[in-house]
């Protein structure tokens, strides 16, 4: 139980850097998002090369902040479930209750040896020794309770548990992050519905077009940093369409993520 103790004590305090952290970013990317608007109008009112410029960086820096604003956030969702697991395994260790799922879905009154030697329920065998966080694991843990094994699955899940049990941190974060999927039958049925459905792919064209329109800005904004203004309206051309064809390709993986969470 002790070593459960320090390994919660590391991740509080692993948690305190982490809502630091946290916080800092959420002040830079505010300020990011204030400098980035006024470069924007300052562009589009005052139609200069440095502005637009300037518009382009503080637009990649705000972008930066957010990808990092959400690394630093799955990271403290992590650091939580984490804290969470080692609470409820110095409870259980206490005797302070099992706070871990019984299985009570796959009682079977029917089966010629779980529901007599009570393998599933309140206080069962299974409510014990369970650890699995995806449906998938809570079925294949029922299922190995339910069947009758022979004496080499026997041995090799014993060599698979010896070989896991020291390694308690990868089994944690493994842990972790299969509990913050809130895995269960449902969505995994949605996964497997959505895997077997069909989607229209990108034509050649328009993905040859997803290449060239980029390259083209790219050109555009050599010539207007070497010609100077006069090329500011053909770059802000090429600007928006590229931020079309972005939104284009959004709304698609966007289709798909809805149609997977369906």
């Amino acid at each position: 139980m002790n070593e459960y103790i320090a390994i919660k004590k590391n991740h509080e305090d692993d948690l305190i850097n982490l809502n630091s952290h946290y916080n800092w970013i959420s002040i830079c990317r505010f300020l990011v998002f204030l400098i980035l608007a006024f470069l924007i109008y300052k562009a589009l009112s005052e139609p200069a090369v440095i502005y637009f410029l300037g518009s382009l960086a503080f637009a990649a820096l705000f972008f930066y902040c957010l990808k990092l604003h959400e690394k630093i956030s799955q990271k403290r969702n992590i650091t939580k479930t984490l804290i969470d697991i080692n609470t409820k395994e110095i409870q259980y260790l206490q005797g302070d209750g099992i706070p871990f799922q019984n299985g009570m879905e796959h009682t079977d009154s029917h089966h010629f040896y779980t529901y007599d030697l009570d393998i599933f329920g309140n206080h069962s065998l299974f409510q014990h020794i369970n650890r699995t966080y995806t449906y998938i694991g809570n079925r294949t843990l029922a299922n190995l309770l339910s069947t009758k094994l022979n004496n080499a699955n026997i041995i090799e899940n014993q060599e698979t548990i010896w070989e896991l049990a020291p390694k308690i941190t990868w089994r944690q974060r493994f842990a972790a992050h299969a509990i913050i999927t809130n895995d269960n039958r449902e969505n995994y049925e949605k996964i497997i519905d959505w895997s077997h459905s069909t989607t229209i792919p990108i034509s050649k064209i328009y993905q040859v077009f997803c290449i060239i329109m980029p390259l083209m800005f790219i050109a555009s904004l050599v010539v207007l940093y070497i010609k100077g203004s006069d090329y500011f309206q053909l770059t802000s051309t090429l600007f928006t369409l590229n931020l079309l064809i972005a939104f284009s390709l959004v709304k698609k993986i966007k289709k798909e993520l809805i149609s997977s969470d369906q």
